[in-house]
Order: structure tokens, then sequence, then C-alpha cells
């Protein structure tokens, strides 16, 4: 592994490590303060919240071999430890997910949807605006239309949003969309804006297993807007990456 890869890697872990570690301190203090036990006192929390955030971390199992002497570990949270926060503390979120509308037209089984209590609308103009412009200010350069629980097609000026997005000069956009309504928007254009991905949540290609799953009656819509836009990418200089996120318990050989 090259040395600042070791490097970086080593700093985002201890990073994470020194958020959790503050945790315990805080709660120490709490119960202290209300409850008369649980005082403050000294402890390794920092050595051993990152060797616990090393083992755990997927790359950081490398690097842990590398240090599990001793107090080295600890010793680079004193030493660095200061200026990992300080890089990090006002680092912004990469990319931004932008809940356009939190209205879907599907009622997933595995989806919060069907919990869902606030009301329901769509995104003003004005306040799309001032999230694209604070956050391109901020240094940000990639924005992700993906919900929490909403479908952003349902938004009738979703093309008109993510070509705004790349005016303002975000140069990687991304959606994740159930493909419902695909057919209702203006593909060609979308696809001529330059998005980075498009994300199809999908079960398998069987109607009945689509119906169990997402719970509506638009499977018939959802295929022809599919057909429809993946013809319309194959006549694309180049094409937008397509990928289907098959949700579904059959076999994968009897998905497609």
């Amino acid at each position: 592994m090259p040395r600042d890869v070791r490097e970086r890697t080593r700093e985002r872990v201890l990073y994470s490590a020194l958020r959790a570690s503050t945790l315990l301190p805080v709660r120490r203090r709490i119960a202290h303060g209300r409850f008369g036990f649980g005082a403050p006192r000294p402890s390794p929390l920092i050595r051993t919240a990152l060797k616990n955030a090393l083992r755990s971390h997927p790359i950081g199992r490398w690097t842990y071999t590398k240090i599990r002497g001793g107090y080295r570990d600890l010793r680079y949270a004193r030493v660095n430890g200061r200026a990992v926060l300080n890089r990090y503390a006002h680092d912004i979120p990469r990319p931004i997910k932008i809940e356009l509308t939190n209205i879907c037209n599907a009622d997933c089984i595995f989806c919060g949807y069907q919990y869902e209590t606030r009301a329901k609308g769509t995104m003003s103009s004005e306040l799309f605006e001032r999230v694209l412009q604070e956050y391109r200010a901020m240094g940000g350069n990639s924005i992700s239309f993906t919900p929490v629980v909403g479908e952003p097609l349902v938004d009738p000026a979703f093309v008109d949003r993510v070509a705004r997005a790349r005016e303002v000069g975000f140069g990687q956009v991304t959606t994740y969309t159930n493909g419902v309504l695909l057919e209702n928007h203006d593909l060609p254009r979308l696809l001529s804006l330059g998005v980075e991905a498009l994300h199809i949540s999908m079960a398998s290609f069987d109607e009945t297993e689509y119906e169990r799953i997402f719970r509506n009656k638009h499977y018939d819509k959802l295929m022809r807007g599919l057909r429809a836009l993946l013809e319309l990418n194959g006549q694309q200089t180049r094409p937008v990456p397509i990928r289907l996120e098959l949700r579904s318990a059959l076999p994968f050989d009897q998905i497609l």
C-alpha cells in the first residue's frame, strides 16, 4: 500500500476513533453529576477506541498490524490528534444527498415510507437554489438526488433540477429512483446533461415478485420506461452508467 494512502487511512481511522472516544468521558460526567457515581477517571480511551476502529476498519486492519506494538498508537493520537481533527473538522459531505420530495408512488416492504408521518411535499425552488449555492460555495462538487423515503421522479421539475445543478457547476450528479415515472420525463435531455449515474431500484423481472416487494401495479409502466431509457442511452456518444439495484428473495439465476 502506498505511503500516502496509508497515512490518509490512518488519519481517517484516527479521526473516527477520536470522535468516538469523546462519548465515554461525557457520559461519565453526566452520570456523576446526576447520580453521584461514574466520576471521570484517567483511562486510555483514545488508545482503546483507536485499536477497536483499526480492527474493524476494512483498510485499517492492515495498518493495525503495523502499529500494534506498545503505545505507538496512543502516541500517534497524542502527537497528531489535534492536527487530524483540525484537518477534518470542517470537512464537507461528499456527496450531499438532496430529498426533492417525500412523496412516493410505491410502498416497498423494505422502505420506511410506510411509517412516514411528515406532511407530504416537494422542495421549493428557493430552497433548492439555496442548497446548491451554499454547498457549491463550500467546495462541494457532488450531488445525489437520493431520497430518504420519497421518489425523486415524482417532482415534475426533476430534469430541470438536474440541469440547474450542472449549470451551477457540479461535476457529479447522480440519482436513485424506482423508475416508474421514467417515461413521464424528458429522457433525451436527462441523458444529455452528463449525469454521473442512474440507479434504478427494482425487483426481479417477474411481475408477481415485483408487486410483492414494491406493492404497486406499475410493473408494465416501469418496463416501458426502462426500455426507452436503455434504447436512448445506447444512442449516446457517452452512455450514462445505469445500475439496476435488484431486490429479490429469488436466487440470482431466477432473477434475470
